[in-house]
């Protein structure tokens, strides 16, 4: 009886542990979105990677993007169904975009903004 209490025991804090590791590692990437219906402007802050499932409002709605300081980077396909977009403000100097399809396809009238010497002009 004490052999089986204790597997069962092992088991019980070895999935606690990895509960606790899944936790933390969301912790981290914690990228939040809010939509100002009148503007049409999505805005991202937090820290962590932006991508197409960072946002819940319909593409066509979205006429403006603000990438705020601690976003590390713009995943492929981020805006692919922003058919309205005319510009995206970047306001860290290190946010990666990590493709040149993040807009939608043939969509070249948007606007970036983001400083001299900055990740972004060098992708721009």
């Amino acid at each position: 009886m004490k052999k089986v209490l204790s597997v069962f025991l092992s088991f019980v804090m070895l999935f606690t542990m990895c509960a606790g590791l899944n936790i933390t590692a969301r912790a981290e990437q914690s990228v939040k979105s809010s939509f100002d219906n009148e503007t049409g402007t999505l805005t991202f802050s937090g820290n962590g990677a932006v991508s197409a499932d960072s946002y819940d409002v319909s593409g066509d709605e979205i006429i403006k993007i603000i990438i705020e300081q601690g976003i590390t980077s713009v995943q492929k396909n981020a805006f692919y169904s922003a058919n309205n977009l005319k510009s995206i403000a970047v306001y860290d100097r290190n946010c990666q975009i990590n493709s040149d399809r993040i807009l939608p396809l043939n969509k070249e009238d948007v606007t970036f903004y983001g400083f001299e010497g900055s990740t972004t002009q060098d992708w721009a």
